[in-house]
C-alpha cells in the first residue's frame, strides 16, 4: 500500500482500513480528489488523459499519436494543459502521470465500452510498429493485456503465449507467469486453445510452474503442478504421458523442496520408475534425485546414481548432463574426504562454456559449498561472490540467490570478514550458559553416512556450553553438564573426519571436553589454535589462544600467557570482536600481562590509574564490596580498600557510586 501510494502519507492511509485490512478500489473520497484535477482540463486534454490511463502509467509520445490518431502538433498542443496542471509530466519521448493512483482513478471513471475501445486501438497500434515476433518482451506483455482489455479472449491468448515465451527468452520469470497465468484463465474461453498455443494444457500448467520457482514463487508453483499431475493422471494410459507424468512430478519434488515440505525423494523415486527409458528424461530425473539424496545424506545411493547419470549423459553426448554428473560426484568426492576443487572447476567451466545458466548457478552453489567444507575460504568466498552476482545476472535473486549468499556469509564469517557477515553464538555471547546447556541437549545422533562438516561444528559448540555450565557451577540432577558431556563424547567417537576443517573442530571439541570436566588441557588448546590459524579462520583461532593462555596462566607460565593473549587480542582488534576482546583484556589484567609489546610502548591509563587499579575500578563498577574484591584473584585481601582509596583520590570522587559513575561517563571499560 506504501509503493501503491507512492510514498504519500494521506494516500497510504486512505487505501488501509481501520481494522488493517486494504482496499482494493480507490475509496470514493480519494478518486473525487484525484480526478478533480482532471475535471479542471479542457475537453480535448480529457480525452488525451482518458487515452493515456489506458496505457498504463507512462506511455510513449508515438505511441499516443498513434493511438490517438492525433498529429504531433495536435497532440503536444492537447496535452499541454495536463502538464501544467501536473496531472501528467513530459519526458524526452512521452509522458508519465504525476502520481500511480491518478491513472487508476480515470480509469475506474470510464465507462467498460470506453476501456474496450482503447485497449484494442492500443493492441493495435503496438502489433503494427512492432508486429510479431518482432516484438520485444515488454511489448508483448503489452498487447497480451490489452487484448484482454479488448475482451478478444482469443488474440489474448495468442498474445500471452507469445508474450510467455519472450519473457522467458529475456529472463523475466515474474512476467512469464504471469502471462502464462493469463493463457491458463483464457484456456476454456477459446474453441481451440491447443491448436493456437501449439501446447496442451498440462504442458502449460508445467511452464507456469516452472516460471513460478524461478520467479521465487514456489506456493503458486505447486498449485501449478499437482493440477498438471491430476490431469496426466487421468490420461495417463495415453501415449507418452508417462514421461510426463514423471516430469511434472520431479517439478512437485522441486517445489517441495523450495517450500521445505516432506514427499521429496517419494516424488522422485516415482519419477524414476516412470522414467524408465534411457532418455533426457529420466538423466533430468536421476540428476534431481542425487541432490535430493546428497540433502538427506544418502551418499551411498547418490553416488551410484550419479555413476548412471555420467554414463546416460555420455551415451546421449549431453554436455549438460555430464557437467552436472561431474558436480555430483566431486561433491561426493569431497564427501568422502578428496580434495575435488579442479572437478568442480572443470564442471564450472563446462557448464559456462555451453550457456547453461540455471546449473552453471548450481554450479557455483556446490562449489562454495564444498570449498567452504574443506576449509578453501578465500576461493569458497571467490565462488559465492561470482556465483551471487551471476543468478541476479540471470534473474534469479528471488530464488537461487538466496541459498549462494548464505554460503558466501558463513565462509566470509569464517575468514573474519565480519564487515562483511554476522554470526553470533549468542546464548554463551550473552552469558546464559544454562540456557545454552538447554540448547546444547537438542544435538542428534548422527548416522555414519552424515556429512561431518555441521556436526563437529554443532558438537563443539555443544560441548563449550557443557564446559561453561560446568565452570558456572549449574546445579547437579538431570540437568548436570556430565551427563550431556557423555552423551556428546559418545557422538563425536563415531563422526567422520573428513578435512582439515573437520580436525580443527575435533580438537576444539576435545579441548572443551577436558575444560569441562574441570581441567586447563594446555597441549589441546595450542593444537586448536594452530589447526584454526592454518585454515585461516582468526576467530576461532582467538578464542582457542584465550583458553590456552588460561592453561597457562593456571601453571605460572607468565611469559606464554603474554604471548598467546597478544596473538588473540591481535585477531580480536582486527575482527571488531569486543566480547571476546574483552574477555581477553580480563584475563590479562587478572594474570598481571601486558598485551602491549613490552619494547613498543604502553598506551596510557585514564587518570594516572595503575593496570592494577583499573581492574578494582571494575569491580568497583560492578558493585562489588572490599570483600567482595578481595577475593578476586590476584588482587591482595591486604590492599584492596588502599586500592579503593587511591582510585577515589585519583577520580576527584568522595564515593565508590560516584568513582562507577566516572568509569562508565568515559568508557573507561569499553
Amino acid at each position: 500500500m506504501y509503493q501503491r501510494g507512492d510514498g504519500n502519507p494521506l494516500f497510504t492511509e486512505a487505501l488501509v482500513n481501520l481494522d488493517r485490512t486494504v482496499r482494493t478500489e480507490l475509496p470514493w473520497s480519494m478518486r473525487d480528489l484525484l480526478l478533480s484535477a482532471v475535471q479542471d482540463l479542457p475537453e480535448q486534454a480529457q480525452r488525451l488523459v482518458r487515452t493515456a490511463a489506458v496505457g498504463g502509467h507512462r506511455v510513449g509520445h508515438a505511441l499516443l499519436a498513434a493511438v490517438t490518431g492525433a498529429d504531433d502538433a495536435t497532440l503536444t498542443a492537447g496535452l499541454r494543459p495536463a502538464i501544467t496542471a501536473s496531472v501528467l509530466v513530459s519526458d524526452d519521448d512521452g509522458y508519465a502521470f504525476r502520481h500511480e493512483l491518478i491513472p487508476e482513478a480515470v480509469l475506474g471513471d470510464l465507462l467498460p465500452g470506453e476501456r474496450a475501445q482503447a485497449h484494442r486501438r492500443f493492441a493495435e497500434a503496438l502489433e503494427e510498429a512492432a508486429p510479431w515476433p518482432r516484438a520485444d518482451g515488454t511489448a508483448a506483455v503489452q498487447i497480451a493485456r490489452h487484448w484482454l482489455g479488448a475482451r478478444d479472449v482469443r488474440r489474448a491468448l495468442i498474445a500471452a503465449w507469445r508474450a510467455t515465451a519472450r519473457a522467458g527468452a529475456s529472463l523475466a520469470y515474474a512476467e512469464q507467469l504471469l502471462m502464462a497465468e493469463q493463457v491458463l484463465q483464457l484456456w476454456d474461453q477459446v474453441p481451440e486453445p491447443a491448436r493456437d498455443t501449439g501446447a496442451d494444457h498440462a504442458g502449460v500448467l508445467m511452464l507456469a510452474a516452472d516460471a513460478a520457482r524461478w520467479a521465487g514463487e514456489p506456493e503458486r508453483g505447486l498449485v501449478l503442478v499437482e493440477t498438471a499431475i491430476a490431469e496426466l493422471e487421468k490420461d495417463g494410459g495415453k501415449d507418452g504421458q508417462t514421461e510426463r507424468l514423471a516430469s511434472a512430478l520431479r517439478r512437485r519434488a522441486r517445489q517441495r523442496w523450495e517450500l521445505l515440505l516432506p514427499g521429496q525423494l517419494d516424488d522422485l523415486r516415482a519419477a524414476l520408475r516412470l522414467a524408465a527409458a534411457p532418455t533426457r528424461a529420466r538423466a533430468r530425473v536421476i540428476a534431481d534425485l542425487c541432490w535430493a539424496l546428497r540433502r538427506e545424506d544418502q551418499h551411498e545411493e547418490a553416488g551410484r546414481l550419479a555413476a548412471e547419470l555420467a554414463g546416460l549423459a555420455s551415451r546421449l553426448g549431453d554436455e549438460e548432463f555430464q557437467a552436472e554428473a561431474m558436480m555430483v560426484l566431486a561433491a561426493e568426492g569431497a564427501h568422502r574426504g578428496e580434495d575435488t576443487t579442479a572437478a568442480l572447476q572443470g564442471a564450472l567451466d563446462q557448464v559456462a562454456r555451453i550457456d547453461s545458466g540455471h546449473l552453471e548457478t548450481w554450479a557455483y552453489l556446490t562449489a562454495s559449498h564444498v570449498l567452504e567444507g574443506r576449509g578453501r575460504h578465500e576461493l569458497a568466498i571467490a565462488a559465492g561472490r561470482d556465483g551471487l552476482a551471476r543468478a541476479l545476472q540471470l534473474g534469479l535473486g528471488r530464488q537461487i540467490a538466496a541459498p549462494i549468499a548464505g554460503n558466501l556469509a558463513e565462509s566470509l564469517t569464517s575468514a573474519g570478514r565480519w564487515d562483511e557477515a554476522l554470526e553470533i553464538d549468542w546464548r554463551l555471547a550473552a552469558g546464559e550458559p544454562a540456557w545454552a546447556l538447554e540448547a546444547a541437549r537438542a544435538v542428534p545422533p548422527y548416522g555414519p553416512d552424515t556429512d561431518p562438516r555441521y556436526p563437529w561444528a554443532l558438537l563443539a559448540t555443544a560441548m563449550r556450553a557443557c564446559a561453561d555450565a560446568s565452570t558456572a557451577g549449574l546445579a547437579r540432577g538431570p540437568a548436570e553438564p556430565g551427563r550431556l558431556r557423555a552423551d556428546l563424547e559418545r557422538h563425536a567417537a563415531g563422526s567422520a573426519r573428513r578435512s582439515p576443517l573437520h580436525e580443527a573442530y575435533a580438537a576444539t571439541f576435545a579441548a572443551e571436553a577436558s575444560r569441562a570436566a574441570g581441567r586447563l588441557d594446555l597441549a589441546g588448546w595450542d593444537a586448536a589454535a594452530a589447526a584454526w590459524q592454518a585454515l585461516g579462520q582468526p576467530y576461532p583461532a582467538a578464542y582457542a589462544l584465550l583458553r590456552a593462555a588460561a592453561a597457562a596462566a593456571s601453571s605460572g607460565d607468565r611469559d606464554g600467557t603474554a604471548g598467546r593473549l597478544r596473538q588473540a587480542a591481535e585477531h580480536a582488534d582486527r575482527l571488531a570482536a569486543g566480547p571476546l576482546r574483552q574477555q581477553i583484556g580480563e584475563l590479562a589484567r587478572r594474570a598481571r600481562v601486558p598485551l602491549a609489546d613490552p619494547g613498543g610502548g604502553q598506551p596510557a591509563v585514564p587518570f594516572g590509574l595503575t593496570a592494577r587499579e583499573l581492574e578494582v575500578l571494575r569491580l568497583t563498577a560492578a558493585g562489588r564490596s572490599n570483600r567482595e574484591i578481595a577475593s578476586e584473584p590476584f588482587i591482595s585481601p591486604r590492599t584492596a580498600s588502599v586500592h579503593v582509596s587511591n582510585i577515589l583520590g585519583k577520580l576527584g570522587v568522595a564515593t565508590r557510586g560516584e568513582a562507577a559513575a566516572v568509569a562508565h561517563r568515559r568508557h573507561l571499560f569499553d
